[in-house]
C-alpha cells in the first residue's frame, strides 16, 4: 500500500497505473491546449487527478473525466467542488463511445497507460472527425513510433494513420521521476492535431487494414504481402506508379492512401 493524496491506495499493476505527480509538467500539459477557456475536454485515465487539477485551473469550459479504477472515483468527484462543470465517469475508456459524452467536438487529453496507448490512439482516430485535438502523453517509443517518417525503423501502421489524419508534434519529453510509481522508460507529450480534409470511417477502416497486411512483413515486397488479398496485385501497384517490389517501410503516407483506394476486401 502506498500513499496517495493522504490516503492509502494499492496500484494496480494490470491497469499501467503511473500517476504523474509533478505538477509542473500537468500545468505544461495544460498550456498546449488550444483555447481552453472554449474547450469540451474528455481526459482519460485522471487517476489521482493531477492533470485534472491542472485542466480545472485552466477554467474548461466542459470537464469530463473517464477512469476505469472505481476506488479512485471517490476523490475525482471531490474536484467537483472546484469546479461544477466537471463530469466525473467509471468506465473503461477502450468501451466507451466519446460522442455520448457530449454534444460538441472534444480534445481529448490524456496520461495513458502504456499497455492500451495504442489502442485507444487507433479507436480515436477512427472518429477524428469528432474531435477537435489530441495530447496524450503516451510511452516514448510510442511517441515516436507515432511521427517517425518513411524508411526508418520506427515507420509503421500508426505512423501512417495518425499522419494521414492529423498533424503529429512531439511536443516534450518526460523523464520517469515525475511519475510514481517510476515507470522504467521515458515518456513523450505529442499533439495531434485534425488535418481538415478527412477520409470517411470506410476509408480509415480500409486504410488501416492496408498496413496491417503490409506491415504485418515488412521487409518482404508489397507485392508479396499484398498478392493474398489481391490476386491483381501487381496490375494495381503499375496502374497507380508504386513499384511491386518496393517494401512497406519506403512507402509514402500518400502512397500508402494511393493502394487503399484501388483494393477492397471482401
Amino acid at each position: 500500500m502506498q500513499t496517495i493524496n493522504n490516503k492509502k491506495f494499492k496500484f494496480k499493476k494490470k491497469l499501467g497505473q503511473n500517476f504523474l505527480v509533478n505538477k509542473g509538467i500537468a500545468e505544461k500539459i495544460v498550456q498546449c491546449i488550444n483555447m481552453p477557456e472554449k474547450a469540451t475536454v474528455i481526459e482519460i485515465g485522471p487517476g489521482s487527478g493531477s492533470l485534472t487539477q491542472a485542466l480545472i485551473a485552466a477554467n474548461i469550459a466542459e470537464l469530463i473525466v473517464v477512469e476505469v479504477d472505481h476506488t479512485l472515483i471517490p476523490q475525482l468527484e471531490k474536484l467537483k467542488k472546484k469546479n461544477s462543470n466537471l463530469q466525473v465517469i467509471n468506465a473503461d475508456a477502450l468501451n466507451i463511445a466519446e460522442e455520448d459524452l457530449t454534444t460538441k467536438k472534444f480534445k481529448i487529453i490524456a496520461n495513458l497507460p502504456y499497455n492500451i496507448g495504442t489502442l485507444l490512439l487507433i479507436k480515436w482516430l477512427k472518429k477524428i472527425v469528432l474531435v477537435d485535438e489530441i495530447i496524450i502523453m503516451l510511452q516514448q517509443e510510442v511517441a515516436n513510433r507515432i511521427i517517425a517518417k518513411k524508411s526508418t525503423k520506427a515507420y509503421g501502421r500508426i505512423s501512417v494513420l495518425a499522419q494521414s489524419l492529423c498533424y503529429c508534434e512531439k511536443l516534450f519529453d518526460v523523464e520517469p521521476q515525475n511519475f510514481y510509481p517510476q515507470p522504467k522508460v521515458m515518456s513523450s507529450v505529442i499533439k495531434l492535431t485534425p488535418k481538415k480534409t478527412l477520409l470517411t470511417t470506410a476509408s480509415i477502416e480500409k486504410l488501416e487494414k492496408v498496413c496491417k497486411v503490409m506491415f504485418n512483413y515488412r521487409r518482404k515486397k508489397i507485392r508479396t504481402n499484398l498478392k493474398k488479398n489481391f490476386p491483381d496485385i501487381e496490375e494495381i501497384l503499375t496502374d497507380i506508379q508504386i513499384s511491386p517490389d518496393a517494401r512497406a517501410e519506403s512507402l509514402s503516407v500518400e502512397e500508402f492512401h494511393r493502394i487503399s483506394q484501388k483494393v477492397n476486401f471482401n
